[in-house]
């Protein structure tokens, strides 16, 4: 009981404290989620991931066995909408961390899902900067073919961007992929995303065959943002002697999350093991995830 007492003790302190003394540095950036830039953070199958995520499930499977969250700050609201699905959904919250998102129904077909968490603090009235929402895409695709190797890609590009497709086999494939209003045939794994993605956030889909029949699936979700954005630069880090990792982030992040601890301002140091998730924003919703390791911080 004392420990409960004093969690919730603790809990209303952290509260106190940053409704009373929190400040917010300015971030000269156009919002994320204006620029079209996905930066929400969130969690499918157990996988975390910023942004953007594609993943296969069974047809007939609930969608409530996804097991979605999406990571909320402060208290606000998650909304879900799937257009070609026809699901729309929204979730309050009134802390920092995972929200459970029970979607209902089952999967009957291919889901394209856009979430955004709009954030709400708790002092907002007594700070001139605003802090936007943030946004992500979830696909799911139907494993119907489970007899065939399956591959998944996400991309968030720019005007002229490509990236190679990781396929098992090393010979040249044909591929081909439609999609995003676009069909592309060719025998070479480098994609030009940028020629076949008109700016909306869509699922490139098709196979890649090495002789006569298919032999990898192929769905790539892709979503082109607006010209002259830049996400915030990855944090620099260092250790001290004592087995605290210091993160030292843009200026513009105005906040720090270290697994769940708050810091108010772009830098901080903190007690760190393997695992340790450290959170960085800026009240335009840029910023980073990352995860220590033996390696640093592993930037997701």
């Amino acid at each position: 009981m004392r420990i409960g007492a004093s969690l919730v003790f603790l809990s209303a302190l952290l509260s106190l404290w940053a409704s009373c003394s929190m400040r917010l540095r300015p971030d000269s950036s156009v919002p994320a989620i204006e620029a079209g830039y996905p930066t929400a953070e969130a969690s499918v199958f157990g996988e975390r991931f910023r942004g953007l995520n594609i993943v296969s499930a069974p047809k007939g499977m609930p969608l409530s066995d996804l097991n979605f969250t999406v990571h909320g700050y402060f208290r606000g609201t998650v909304r879900v909408d799937s257009e070609n699905c026809q699901i729309s959904h929204s979730v309050r919250y009134d802390q920092t961390g995972p929200v459970k998102v029970e979607l209902p129904g089952v999967l009957e077909k291919n889901c394209i899902f856009g979430f955004v968490v709009s954030p709400e603090l708790p002092d907002q009235q007594s700070n001139s900067q605003i802090v936007h929402s943030l946004k992500g895409v979830l696909a799911v695709r139907i494993d119907d073919k489970p007899d065939l190797a399956w591959l998944g890609s996400r991309a968030v590009f720019q005007k002229g961007f490509s990236f190679h497709l990781d396929l098992p086999l090393p010979d040249p494939p044909i591929l081909y992929l439609v999609g995003c209003g676009k069909t592309v045939s060719q025998s070479k794994s480098r994609v030009m995303v940028s020629d076949l993605v008109d700016g909306r956030s869509c699922v490139l889909t098709g196979f890649a065959a090495y002789g006569v029949e298919p032999d990898v699936l192929i769905d790539i979700l892709a979503i082109k943002y607006s010209e002259g954005f830049v996400e915030v630069p990855h944090p620099s880090v260092s250790w001290t002697g004592d087995d605290k990792m210091c993160v030292y982030a843009d200026e513009a992040v105005s906040l720090l999350w270290f697994d769940g601890v708050l810091f108010n301002g772009s830098s901080g140091c903190f007690r760190a093991s393997a695992g340790t998730v450290v959170r960085g924003l800026t009240v335009k919703g840029r910023g980073f995830v990352g995860v220590v390791s033996e390696r640093g911080l592993d930037i997701l």
